[in-house]
């Protein structure tokens, strides 16, 4: 129903219906860009940027919507979560591309872990490395898939996408590369 309401009044008073929208699904979409851009290089301005343009991306399509008149079943706070998730993948693609580095390196943080906890820490680094080394052991495009779908979070259907690989191929690929990934590293593989 509230979203019922937020929609009548976008569409009514974009400016106002826009304002009530960002001040009710705000914090939510802002949360959902800073999990995927935790650990990163990102300030707080481009995690403000990128909720904007999600905003942004919204009311396009609920215009595209309207336009077509298939305004019905249009969740606001489903398409606010999936289009922030897209946009936190593409400002890290930007940003590894324009860093010219590889998403994919070992290093310690520069922050000191709490006393005693020196250990896990280590131990963790550890693990990140072994795991990153056993993913880039994959080979491509096997690789680059697992890279895709685990760490920028794409659809199988994205990953065909800029693969030029059918969406079932990396399914499959997708499944071996865990496999395979379950054996390198000696531990659980779970399905997801």
């Amino acid at each position: 129903m509230k979203d019922e309401k937020l929609l009548k009044t976008i569409l009514r008073d974009p400016e106002a219906g826009m304002e009530r929208l960002v001040a009710e699904y705000g914090g939510l979409v802002c949360a959902v860009i800073r999990s995927r851009l935790s650990g990163t290089r990102f300030c707080e301005a481009d995690i403000e940027d990128c909720a904007a343009e999600t905003f942004a991306d919204l009311y396009a399509g609920l215009k595209a919507a309207e336009h077509s008149g298939d305004l019905s079943g249009f969740p606001l706070k489903g398409r606010l979560c999936v289009i922030a998730k897209r946009r936190a993948a593409d400002m890290l693609r930007r940003f590894y591309r324009e860093a010219d580095v590889v998403p994919l390196t070992p290093e310690i943080s520069a922050a000191v872990p709490a006393p005693g906890s020196v250990e896990e820490a280590f131990a963790e680094a550890e693990t990140r490395a072994a795991l990153i080394a056993a993913v880039k052991a994959l080979g491509r495009p096997d690789s680059e898939i697992i890279i895709r779908k685990f760490f920028l979070g794409q659809s199988a259907k994205e990953i065909a996408e800029a693969t030029s690989l059918s969406e079932s191929n990396v399914n499959t690929r997708t499944h071996r590369a865990l496999k395979k990934l379950k054996k390198s590293m000696g531990g659980e593989y779970y399905e997801r």
